[in-house]
């Protein structure tokens, strides 16, 4: 008999290993462990619930489980990765309303799960010939892409700042609002593919199809208030060092945060 892949220490398919990362902090260790731990909870429940749906299709169990895939994403996405560090990089540097960060958490989240669902959907119909096993291969190509593409766009943010700044224009070029979040998310997201390969265990596919939605949903959430906080926080210290408002103090952190996205690009993308 299989183990759950939801429950089993080590799964064949998706695992969430914990990454190690240069910008890891030890003192961030608890908080980590604590949200390990309440992925770990909200897991449970969803595997309890999944089986009460197939067994009872109760409404109540349908409701519940809706709900603990949901909160899955909000507390998937505050454990390590997930491009919280890139996102508060870009928006330290990077003029930006409100809106604005609710797209990034949206684009990024809808993004990282639906490439977990590409993945998933081309290891069943090509399984013939790519074994699940070439998923870590595939992750890590991705994961190249995606950072050499975050390296990229930090360092068109420093050119067009040192642009701006040479002209002492105060206007910014915002192509990079939806590239961004698009090229992190190229990655595909583990978490969604764990709940993909539990529900598809279950003989419930398209109940892990619409997961994989209402996971993107809880991520975006999380990162969206995040991206919102970042952008108020920036707003701020602009606010406080250019109190004569000569346009220069908003380039200058556009040209650290572009500067400190090519280096987290490319040092994750060497790091692989």
């Amino acid at each position: 008999m299989l183990a759950n892949p939801m429950l089993s220490k080590r799964s064949s398919v998706a695992q969430e290993p914990a990454k190690k990362s240069f910008v890891s902090l030890t003192f961030m260790a608890p908080v980590i462990s604590k949200i390990a731990m309440a992925q770990k909870d909200i897991k449970k429940q969803v595997v309890s619930n999944a089986r009460d749906v197939k067994s009872e299709s109760s409404s109540k169990s349908l409701f519940a489980l809706l709900l603990f895939v949901f909160l899955y994403g909000v507390i998937h996405a505050l454990g390590p990765g997930h491009g919280k560090v890139i996102a508060t990089s870009y928006f330290m540097g990077e003029k930006a309303n409100i809106f604005k960060g609710i797209i990034f958490g949206f684009v990024f989240s809808l993004v990282h799960s639906v490439s977990a669902l590409v993945l998933f959907l081309s290891m069943k119909l090509f399984s013939t010939v790519v074994h699940f096993t070439s998923a870590g291969s595939y992750e890590i190509l991705m994961q190249q892409i995606s950072f050499f593409l975050v390296a990229g766009i930090g360092a068109y943010m420093v050119y067009s700042a040192i642009r701006e700044l040479r002209k002492s224009s105060s206007e910014h070029s915002h192509f990079h609002g939806v590239t961004l979040p698009f090229a992190i998310g190229l990655v595909p997201c583990p978490g969604t593919l764990l709940f993909l390969t539990f529900f598809s265990s279950l003989g419930m596919f398209w109940f892990g199809v619409m997961s994989v939605f209402i996971i993107a949903a809880g991520m975006a959430v999380s990162l969206s208030i995040i991206s919102v906080l970042v952008i108020l926080f920036r707003e701020t210290a602009v606010n406080l060092v250019d109190r004569n408002h000569t346009s220069r103090v908003p380039h200058i952190f556009s040209i650290i945060s572009g500067v400190l996205l090519v280096f987290i690009g490319l040092a994750l993308a060497m790091s692989l």
